[in-house]
């Protein structure tokens, strides 16, 4: 199932997804963070709109307006930003 459409990008497209290597690399000026639960998505910039799409094909954008918001002040139209989105757990009690 593909990820999102971006007319700057031919249509449709794939989010690339995390896999796993036989040991963590060790080079000067590699980042490294937790890979905390939440949710992978695309940003699309085009056409004068943001859309926030799932790497199911899921157009998350009403989930998340301040990406919405967020994105149209900050990446230039015509991008495809790949991100993922923490959310954090609430615990009751």
């Amino acid at each position: 199932m593909t990820a999102g459409r971006a007319h700057s990008l031919g249509g449709s497209f794939d989010l690339a997804l995390a896999k796993a290597v036989p040991a963590i690399p060790n080079q000067p000026g590699l980042g490294l963070e937790p890979k905390l639960d939440g949710f992978r998505a695309a940003i699309v910039v085009e056409d004068g709109g943001v859309r926030v799409w799932s790497r199911n094909g899921t157009d998350l954008t009403p989930r998340f307006p301040e990406l919405e918001r967020g994105a149209g002040l900050l990446i230039p139209e015509g991008c495809v930003w790949s991100t993922a989105r923490s959310c954090p757990r609430r615990r009751s009690g």
